[in-house]
């Protein structure tokens, strides 16, 4: 995620239009995408228990963990344009690196 997509980097240029940034947009974007690619099925769940969740994040995040209530309020605001922008050059480096060979991962 670092190194190859830097997904890291591309989340901390996302437009954030918050009137109150207590908690930086990279420590809401970035669990939402690790739990989001993990499956889990529900964010309420996951967000709710903060103290749990420093344990999880402690390698991704550093600072404050979100609660549901701005999770809902910052993946409201996002503009889906920029997101769209950073999927559509990820699928370009999964291309030029043939993670997909024969139309699937591993053929």
């Amino acid at each position: 995620m670092k190194s190859v997509y830097k997904i890291p980097q591309k989340i901390k240029c996302l437009t954030d239009e918050r009137k109150r940034k207590s908690i930086p947009l990279f420590n809401i974007v970035m669990p939402v995408l690790l739990f989001l690619m993990l499956q889990y099925e529900s964010f309420h769940t996951i967000f709710s228990t903060p103290e749990s969740m420093s344990k999880r994040l402690k390698n991704c995040i550093s600072g404050r963990i979100p609660k549901v209530d701005a999770v809902r309020d910052l993946l409201s605001r996002i503009n889906p344009d920029e997101i769209r922008s950073i999927h559509e050059e990820m699928i370009d480096i999964i291309k030029r690196n043939r993670v997909f060979r024969e139309g699937t991962i591993g053929g």
